[in-house]
């Protein structure tokens, strides 16, 4: 099963597996506002990570001129 790309299709997605795509029992603003919500948490738990590549460049010796 594919995630969601976009913040409407989570929405349906959400939707769907409540069975409750007709909005009866949890109307729109109210899943926003769960969704927003579990998103905070769950970026709490699993910060964001990125991996960087970087060079060193170490020198040895004595400078020979110094400003």
């Amino acid at each position: 099963m594919a995630y969601p790309e976009t913040y409407s299709s989570m929405r349906d997605l959400i939707e769907q597996k409540l069975q409750d795509t007709s909005n009866v029992s949890f109307g729109t603003p109210e899943l926003d506002l769960y969704i927003t919500e579990g998103l905070r948490e769950i970026a709490q738990y699993h910060p964001h990570i990125l991996k960087f590549e970087f060079n060193l460049e170490s020198r040895r010796g004595s400078a020979t001129s110094t400003t």
